[in-house]
């Protein structure tokens, strides 16, 4: 690009009563993206020229200091001062801005950017890999089958007509075998501890054992675990504790206590998928 010097003299380009007009000096040093060219005697905006040559926003047409140089001088400081307000204007200065920092290695090329962050999520996945993979070294060492997953849910829901021991075994038993399951290989049962599922005579662990021997009978450990808390509930300093924990959710159920609640936890560093205080459950 032709640089000028300063000791360069511009050609008179229009005469104004009596005033000859040119291009000025001082203008290139007010507007650093200002440029003269002396072939078409006029300013052109180096930046647009560059990097708006497609137009400016919504289809705008581009004219002055783009395809045509400002060559008239009458006015020129307002016509730059306008220019310098368009956005297409402010988004060729940034283009321009962003280029140079690129090309003088002040910051990354975009494809470095998208590279360097590839290159991150690829290092965390490897990392996320790796108590996966010693799990399966672990499991390979003991002989533990791997298993994709664990089906589980409810089979059936069937009304009966009686409690009785003998019905709800036959009950069990039949949908058993209406799902394809060999009863054959049942290694175990768990039920609470009501005496028409556990009694040792005519319960329904016992006639269920007696068809099928490898079937064990263990209390249901959910139900242990159930009365054991219930239990534990009737406990005086539990109950204090219990009803010290109701008086702090009421205490802070009011419309701006739980606004602050909601808050502080939205704004702490803590990753929790609980966003308000709940109530009590006396069951859980």
């Amino acid at each position: 690009m032709w640089v000028l010097s300063e000791t360069y003299i511009f050609p008179i380009i229009e005469k104004n009563k009596g005033k000859n007009l040119n291009f000025q000096h001082h203008w290139l040093k007010i507007f650093k993206w200002l440029a003269y060219s002396e072939i078409r005697q006029g300013g052109f905006c180096k930046v647009c020229l560059i990097f708006s040559r497609t137009g400016g926003f919504g289809c705008q047409k581009l004219y002055t200091l783009v395809i045509k140089p400002i060559d008239s001088f009458k006015k020129a400081l307002e016509t730059l001062n306008n220019d310098a307000e368009h956005q297409y204007h402010k988004l060729a200065l940034e283009k321009s801005d962003y280029f140079l920092n690129i090309a003088s290695s002040k910051e990354p090329e975009i494809i470095n950017k998208l590279n360097i962050d590839r290159a991150k999520k690829v290092k965390e996945n490897r990392e996320n890999l790796i108590p996966i993979i010693n799990c399966i070294l672990v499991c390979g060492r003991q002989e533990i089958a791997l298993r994709g997953r664990r089906d589980f849910g409810t089979l059936s829901f069937d009304e009966v007509t009686s409690l009785m021991g003998d019905n709800l075994a036959s009950a069990i038993l039949n949908d058993l075998n209406s799902c394809g399951i060999n009863c054959d290989n049942i290694c175990g049962q768990g039920y609470d501890g009501a005496s028409n599922m556990s009694g040792h005579i005519k319960g329904v662990q016992t006639i269920i054992r007696n068809k099928y021997p490898k079937a064990l009978y263990v209390h249901c450990v959910a139900h242990t675990l159930s009365l054991a808390v219930s239990s534990a509930c009737n406990i005086q300093p539990v109950q204090n504790g219990l009803g010290t924990i109701q008086k702090m959710y009421c205490f802070c159920n009011s419309p701006k206590r739980h606004q602050v609640i909601v808050t502080a936890i939205s704004e702490s560093d803590l990753d929790s998928k609980v966003k308000t205080l709940k109530r009590l459950c006396a069951t859980r």
